[in-house]
C-alpha cells in the first residue's frame, strides 16, 4: 500500500511539472506563503494528556486551468509544517513534521468590482511526509520509523480575497481522511488537521 501511494505521489508530481511547462492562454500560475496552525485529531477513542497545536510555515506554487470564465481547476505543490504539543503531566513531548502535498481543487471566482474578487476552491489532496520527529525527555524519536505512515489523503477548502486579479489573501483548512498510524490494530485512528492564512501572487 505504501509503495502504491509513493508511485501515485510521484506520478502527480510529474504531471504537475509537465503542466507548468505548458504555454496556453487558459493557464495561470501562482505562488503563496503564509503560516498555519496544525494538530492531530483522533477517532475511535481518546489519548491521555493535554494536546495543543503547533504553529508553522506554509508555502507553495500552483497552476490554474480555466474551465469557464468563472470556474477553474487548480493544482500545485505545497510545503507544510505540522505537528502537535502534548503535556502528560509528568513530562511533555513536541512533534514536528515537514510535508509536501499535491492538491487537486475545483474553484469558482466571483468579481465584485473591476478591482476586487472573491474565490472559493476545494478538493482532495495527497500528502507525503518528509520528516516526522518527536522530542521527548529521553531524546528524539523518528516517528516514520516507529508509528507513523508517510502518506495521507485528505480534503481541503479555502476562500480568497483577490485584488486586481493578481494579489490575494487566502484563508483555508485541510483535514486528513486516512489513518496515519502505522500497523494499527486498534479502533483508534489519527488524522491531521490544519488552518492556514497566506499571501499570494498570480502571474
Amino acid at each position: 500500500m505504501e509503495m502504491n501511494m509513493k508511485k501515485l505521489f510521484l506520478s502527480a508530481c510529474v504531471a504537475l511539472a509537465a503542466t507548468f511547462g505548458l504555454s496556453a492562454q487558459n493557464l495561470s500560475y501562482r505562488a503563496e506563503i503564509g503560516g498555519n496552525i496544525t494538530g492531530k485529531y483522533l477517532r475511535g477513542g481518546e489519548v491521555p494528556g493535554k494536546h495543543s497545536p503547533q504553529f508553522g510555515l506554509r508555502a507553495g506554487v500552483g497552476v490554474e486551468y480555466a474551465l469557464a470564465p468563472s470556474m477553474y481547476l487548480a493544482s500545485g505543490l505545497n510545503y507544510r509544517m505540522g505537528g502537535i504539543k502534548s503535556d502528560f503531566t509528568k513530562y511533555k513531548v513536541e512533534s514536528r513534521e515537514h510535508n509536501l502535498s499535491v492538491p487537486i481543487n475545483i474553484g469558482a471566482r466571483f468579481a465584485l468590482s473591476r478591482a476586487f474578487a472573491l474565490s472559493i476552491e476545494g478538493g482532495p489532496f495527497l500528502t507525503y511526509t518528509l520528516s516526522a520527529k518527536r522530542q521527548t525527555p529521553m531524546g528524539e524519536v523518528n516517528l516514520l520509523d516507529k508509528s507513523q505512515k508517510a502518506f495521507e489523503v485528505g480534503a481541503g477548502i479555502s476562500l480568497a480575497g483577490e485584488l486586481m486579479n493578481k494579489y490575494y489573501l487566502r484563508l483555508g483548512t485541510d483535514w486528513g481522511l486516512t489513518d496515519t498510524y502505522k500497523n494499527n490494530k486498534t479502533p483508534l485512528k489519527k488524522m491531521s488537521n490544519e488552518v492556514y492564512l497566506s499571501l499570494g501572487i498570480r502571474f
